[in-house]
């Protein structure tokens, strides 16, 4: 994915599409550690329902 990532970016866009790569990552990872470790039962519930969101749209992109 990272290789059709940076073939089909600008060649001037290299640090922002890092910079949000990064941010996507940090993103992920705070709604999994939610889902995980938060003592609010609806407050993990929804992190949990958002990540798998999230990763469907990823899988959703690789299916083509």
């Amino acid at each position: 994915m990272i290789d059709l990532l940076e073939a089909a970016m600008p060649e001037d866009a290299g640090p922002h599409v890092l910079a949000q790569r990064t941010a996507a990552r940090q993103a992920h990872s705070a709604l999994l550690s939610r889902a995980a470790f938060y003592r609010d039962a609806r407050a993990a519930a929804w992190a949990r329902r958002r990540a798998e969101s999230e990763m469907s749209y990823c899988r959703g992109l690789m299916a083509f």
